[in-house]
């Protein structure tokens, strides 16, 4: 779900800034047409907690990952964000660099390299067994200590052991390749494109909207997507 997808006259994230995780379910489930039963919204240093808890993961990236203004620090030196083309064997901090660059990305990318992250915790999750208790309970404390969620520990261990037997994820970004168009908030409530006003013109903030602004449209897609 991009954040820049204009709901309602505001972008999907700003929901959840200004009304909390409740309001924000509650269009999400508006947009998709799914019922969602839980949620939770995990902090950054408990994701870097877990994948190191993990041992790390295996992300593969479909092309060079280049950020000249997101600067890193490795070994006590200084520099900007590089991953080539190819399997990297990330740590914490690795892993959330790579899930949190955007800047001079393809639109879209970071949504595709954010699952393929998750897709690797989950698959690290179901290498888990028996023997690796003391991983298991050290995931879990560290996620509830930095998490805020209506998860409860009993059902946060349920959905772990629910982790370890998925196999198949459907990666799907909604994009302007399946279901959405781009615009400006100014040009879509007045009507008109980018050819129809002057370098001048007050676009207002980019967005995305489905095409032909058809909001059913998502909720086909995404269950034909569920369906297959």
């Amino acid at each position: 779900m991009p954040r820049d997808l204009y709901y309602r006259g505001r972008r999907l994230n700003v929901y959840y800034t200004i009304f909390g995780p409740e309001r924000f379910r509650e269009v999400i489930e508006s947009i998709t047409g799914l019922e969602i039963s839980r949620y939770f919204i995990i902090d950054m240093f408990a994701f870097i907690d877990v994948v190191n808890i993990l041992g790390g993961i295996e992300v593969t990236l479909d092309q060079d990952l280049v950020s000249p203004t997101y600067r890193v620090r490795n070994n006590g030196v200084w520099s900007t964000l590089f991953y080539p083309r190819g399997t990297h064997h990330l740590n914490g901090i690795e892993a959330l660099r790579v899930a949190r660059a955007r800047h001079f990305t393809p639109v879209f990318s970071r949504d595709r390299r954010q699952q393929k992250i998750l897709i690797a915790l989950a698959n690290r999750m179901s290498e888990l067994s028996l023997t690796d208790f003391d991983k298991v309970f050290n995931i879990v404390r560290t996620v509830i200590t930095y998490l805020d969620t209506d998860i409860n520990i009993p059902e946060s261990l349920m959905l772990l052991n629910y982790l370890r037997n998925v196999r198949d994820f459907n990666m799907i970004v909604l994009t302007t390749g399946n279901v959405l168009t781009q615009t400006y908030s100014n040009l879509m409530y007045l009507g008109l494109t980018e050819d129809e006003v002057d370098s001048s013109f007050n676009r207002g903030a980019w967005i995305l909207i489905p095409e032909n602004n058809d909001w059913n449209s998502i909720r086909r897609f995404i269950q034909n997507q569920i369906s297959r």
